[in-house]
């Protein structure tokens, strides 16, 4: 999961916000099973800044 998940933001410049919340979510969520907790704070911190740019109307 953490691996697709890093793969995916290494587009992050081309992905919509939305979706780039959303893998940095599911890597937060890789990194907590892993019992990684700065990586789990990191992520979601991450992911705070880019939630003001998602735009609700897409899928």
């Amino acid at each position: 999961m953490i691996d697709l998940c890093e793969a995916a933001l290494d587009y992050r410049r081309e992905l919509a916000p939305k979706v780039a919340v959303m893998s940095l979510q599911q890597q937060a969520h890789g990194a907590s099973l892993t019992g990684d907790r700065t990586a789990v704070d990191r992520l979601i911190d991450e992911a705070s800044y880019i939630v003001g740019r998602v735009d609700d109307d897409l899928p």
